[in-house]
């Protein structure tokens, strides 16, 4: 099975990231096969950013962007997202992407789910 989970909002502030990344990871746990994509756009391409500082209590999206890609998921950022923004540098293993690559996991997902 194929997963498409696109994040709009900035990474902190309300639950819909967190909650959106750790079902990805959940499913991956669950099912090694089956496959996660990630595509940030807007705001949640802050959570991209490398070196983010963990405040107690709190989750950090940039480590659980790294938790998905080291078990197989793919991570992009909508590059004219990241530009406006002045998002440069980001986790490694993600990569800048475009509405082309996004159609593309939209159309060859089993599901995709918007947060």
């Amino acid at each position: 099975m194929k997963v498409l989970f696109l994040l709009n909002d900035a990474p902190y502030g309300n639950d819909k990231n967190y909650n959106a990344l750790r079902t990805a990871i959940l499913l991956q746990k669950q099912d090694p096969s089956t496959k996660i994509w990630v595509y940030l756009m807007s705001d949640s391409v802050f959570g991209a950013l490398p070196n983010q500082k963990e405040r107690a209590g709190l989750y950090n999206m940039g480590n659980m962007l790294t938790d998905i890609l080291k078990n197989g998921g793919e991570v992009k950022l909508c590059t004219s997202c990241a530009e406006t923004r002045g998002v440069t540098s980001i986790v490694p293993g993600a990569v800048f992407g475009n509405l082309k690559d996004l159609t593309h996991w939209l159309t060859e997902s089993d599901k995709a789910l918007n947060f």
